[in-house]
């Protein structure tokens, strides 16, 4: 696949519904805006207005590009994770004065795992918590953590807000 830094290849690689390009566009991951070097072949980055529909608009993204790349497999944790990885976005990472801001989808093809990272405009670490049994949240990055290899995360860059990221296992390559 061919293409230039923050997208995810050619123009035909790029096809949700025209409800989720008016709601996403190409960017990098940065949830302010800023522009963080590094992009390469395999990667997909888009900007997700902090809007109920989001999660919806990740999913779609990123249904695609696993597609794109032969990994539809993966498609069903992986949409979990990302929808629960945006939610907290939407709940947690506003910054902590008035701006406008936006939420980051970013995935890494890296050939033995998949990236899928979240950027928000607050540094706030995420927090893991305990809900009790008739919570009806709180229970989000347990299921990060259960349908991911890995879960972690990072301040921006930039330094301001935090990229909140989960790596996947890609299956063994069929010979």
């Amino acid at each position: 696949m061919t293409g230039t830094p923050g997208t995810m290849g050619t123009p035909d690689l790029f096809r949700p519904d025209p409800a989720h390009l008016a709601a996403a566009r190409p960017a990098e991951p940065c949830g302010l805006g800023h522009r963080v070097p590094g992009y390469a072949e395999g990667t997909a980055a888009f900007t997700l207005t902090p809007r109920p529909a989001a999660a919806k608009t990740a999913r779609s993204l990123l249904t695609t590009a696993l597609a794109d790349w032969d990994l539809s497999a993966l498609t069903s944790d992986v949409s979990l994770v990302v929808s629960e990885l945006v939610a907290n976005a939407l709940l947690h990472g506003a910054p902590a004065v008035a701006m406008r801001w936006s939420i980051g989808l970013r995935l890494e093809n890296r050939g033995r795992s998949l990236l899928c990272a979240i950027t928000d405009a607050s540094p706030r670490p995420p927090a893991t918590g305990l809900p009790g049994l008739t919570s009806v949240s709180g229970r989000g990055l347990q299921l990060v953590a259960g349908f991911s290899d890995r879960w972690g995360w990072n301040l921006c860059p930039c330094g301001q807000g935090k990229d909140v990221w989960a790596r996947f296992a890609l299956p063994a390559p069929t010979t």
